[in-house]
């Protein structure tokens, strides 16, 4: 698999790329009506908030990855809702499968979480704490995850 965005895969939502219709969800949890909601939303309409909840989740990493690697090529401290570098945080807590059959893609991911570690080294210790604990602590679990 590549790594490489797709705009014409894009211009779909996951129900209609997976050929899954997971319907609506009436739950009160916010990550399961989040996730259920999004899969009906076009990928290119997808924020950095959007990708972190669904790639939190392993939900359509497949076509995800290639968008979040996009953003965070760019920035690896892009943020959702919780902290600078969540998304980061998030796309190395993936299902370690992903990786397995993406080994470019796990080498690249290390090397963006190092980048993110040495941006974060050059802020204020009061605003790079919790960002900074949630990138090591999800680069550790990946490197463990992975036998490394």
């Amino acid at each position: 698999m590549s790594l490489q965005r797709d705009l014409a895969i894009e211009r779909k939502n996951l129900t209609q790329l997976e050929g899954k219709d997971w319907g609506h969800s009436s739950s009160e949890s916010y990550i399961e009506r989040g996730c259920h909601e999004l899969r009906y939303k076009p990928l290119a309409d997808m924020d950095v908030e959007d990708l972190r909840l669904l790639i939190g989740q392993n939900i359509g990493l497949r076509y995800l990855m290639p968008i979040a690697f996009d953003v965070l090529r760019q920035n690896p401290l892009t943020e959702g809702m919780h902290y600078p570098g969540d998304l980061l945080s998030a796309a190395l807590r993936t299902e370690p499968g992903f990786y397995d059959e993406n080994p470019a893609a796990a080498v690249e991911i290390q090397a963006i979480a190092q980048r993110a570690i040495a941006e974060l080294g050059k802020v204020d210790e009061r605003l790079r704490r919790n960002p900074l604990e949630g990138i090591n602590e999800a680069l550790t679990q990946f490197r463990s995850g992975r036998g490394r």
